[in-house]
């Protein structure tokens, strides 16, 4: 079961293949590991018609981005496997917590909620904020950059140092060899506790994993615990 995509940009739900996501409970979850963290994909993304790969046509039509759109009644026909497929991924599980990773589309808080909602814990949907420009220029230590990544990175801040520091950090532009370097979020200061016990972070689209392993990074140095991570959508 995949997606279809018409050339005015609309998405549907489409049974008979699995172009461009898999959506059949039978192939989902999609599992992979990352640094230690377990990720557990709901629906897995393929090549077939999708190469980018920070995005896809179902997450953008959700989003109502770029032009793409899909309607409720075409959403509906994903519930079936979704709700299969969730079961599945929460199966054997315990967290005490939820915690979406920031952006400005509610995808994962929506996501998260369900999840929290399913599992009988506590959502916690403003643990994480976006770091900033000008928070990144003013931290940063070269000294920690390995010599074959040297170049890319003062690249990198080069363009940051051309922004205004108020903007909100985003890994797409820049390049996988050297996201690691750039922290994308950092420990909201108005969030006073760290959610004791296992935590479960959840995100909309896995790309190269980055900012899942800085999240469960910020929740280990601050006391808490992270051992999986929830996505809609899998990486490539």
């Amino acid at each position: 079961m995949g997606i279809d995509v018409s050339g005015q940009k609309v998405v549907t739900f489409n049974p008979n293949h699995e172009y461009r996501l898999v959506t059949s409970p039978g192939r989902n979850p999609k599992i992979s590991s990352s640094h230690g963290l377990k990720i557990q994909s709901i629906y897995r993304r393929t090549k077939d018609g999708d190469s980018a790969r920070d995005g896809n046509p179902f997450i953008y039509a959700l989003k109502s981005i770029n032009g793409f759109s899909i309607s409720l009644n075409e959403l509906r026909k994903f519930k079936p496997s979704f709700d299969t497929i969730l079961h599945s991924v929460l199966q054997g599980s315990q967290f005490t917590a939820v915690v979406p990773m920031p952006s400005s589309h509610p995808i994962a808080v929506i996501l998260a909620r369900r999840i929290a909602r399913k599992a009988g814990c506590q959502l916690v949907p403003q643990l994480f904020m976006k770091n900033t420009v000008g928070n990144i220029v003013r931290s940063f230590n070269l000294a920690n950059v390995k010599p074959k990544d040297l170049k890319g990175v003062k690249s990198q801040l080069a363009t940051y140092n051309k922004l205004s520091p108020q903007i909100p950090v985003t890994l797409k532009e820049i390049d996988v060899k050297i996201r690691p370097y750039f922290a994308p979020l950092v420990i909201n200061p108005q969030v006073t506790h760290i959610p004791n016990g296992n935590v479960l972070i959840v995100d909309d689209l896995i790309s190269s994993g980055t900012t899942l392993r800085h999240a469960q990074s910020l929740l280990l140095s601050s006391g808490g615990q992270c051992s999986m991570a929830v996505c809609l959508l899998s990486s490539l």
